[in-house]
């Protein structure tokens, strides 16, 4: 009797098991010929795989293969082989709180994880050369991040609106990313930029308002609008001696900041660059001939 019941626990368990992996849905998203090198398949587990080798196609918003299952998706696993993940891969999918890329991975299009305000954490593998805009825009439940070392640079939006995210770790090899990167991550405190960055977009760390402590590096040479617009609990920063413009409205509404040092190979500022600056006392011009400022001046 007793075997007898443990032959029918292990049948149910298995039969379990066996549900867990049913098939609800599956296709194809090759970018090449008739799409076939690349499969893909969402299991009752909330699974969604790619399997096989070279691109996935590029979509539209909303006419990705698996648009009708974004609410059922809970993980994502792109399988060995996958070299590019094309434009709008799993944007809005709000429940997905996993996701596994492979090694061979190089590069993503637009839109590829935007708005998954369920995922928590992700890696990104050290092939990675290549993303498009809107990356991780709106993942407001991701905490952390580090890029991986062959990016060089990232698109506009890159993590636009990423409230939660506290810490951010950027390669060496990075050299410039587009408009709105960080804006609006108020939850982040402390960032490092790295020595090879050459030039930011605009609104790069626009409205990051728990931004305590900026290192810049010597290389970088021009920063777009507003990019530091609001920061407002920023006390000082140190501006890299070969910096040689700012755009407009650089520090506007940095009410926390008390004094800055302008360096001497700073040719030009934009309009606005330090206004509403109201806690601002001390302004220190270290060139001999102050730079060109935008026609509301720096105030």
């Amino acid at each position: 009797m007793k075997r007898r019941f443990l032959f029918l626990a292990a049948l149910c368990l298995a039969i379990v098991q066996a549900w867990g992996q049913t098939t609800l849905a599956s296709g194809t998203c090759g970018a090449e010929g008739d799409g076939t090198h690349i499969t893909w398949t969402l299991t009752s587990d909330s699974t969604l795989t790619l399997r096989g080798t070279g691109a996935v196609a590029d979509f539209e918003y909303g006419t990705q293969p698996w648009e009708a299952y974004l609410s059922a998706i809970r993980t994502a696993v792109v399988g060995e082989g996958v070299t590019r993940i094309g434009n709008w891969f799993l944007s809005f999918c709000e429940s997905l709180t996993s996701v596994t890329l492979p090694d061979g991975l190089t590069s993503v299009g637009d839109g590829f994880l935007g708005e998954c305000r369920g995922l928590t954490s992700v890696t990104l593998p050290e092939g990675l050369t290549s993303v498009g805009s809107d990356f991780l825009a709106y993942c407001t439940g991701l905490t952390s991040l580090t890029l991986p070392g062959g990016l060089t640079g990232v698109g506009d939006y890159f993590l636009y609106a990423c409230t939660g995210l506290t810490s951010l770790t950027l390669p060496a090899g990075l050299t410039s990313t587009g408009g709105f990167f960080l804006n609006g991550c108020r939850g982040l405190t402390s960032l490092t930029l790295p020595e090879g960055l050459e030039s930011v977009g605009n609104y790069f760390l626009y409205r990051c308002t728990g931004l305590t402590s900026l290192t810049l590096p010597e290389g970088l040479e021009s920063v777009g609008n507003w990019f530091l617009g609001y920061c407002e609990s920023l006390t000082s920063i140190e501006l890299p001696a070969g910096l040689r413009s700012v755009g407009d409205n650089f520090l506007s509404w940095c009410t926390g900041l008390t004094a800055i040092t302008l360096p001497e190979g700073l040719k030009s500022a934009g309009d606005g660059f330090l206004e509403y600056c109201t806690g601002l006392k001390e302004l220190t011009v270290l060139a001999a001939t102050p730079p060109a400022l935008g026609s509301n001046g720096a105030f």
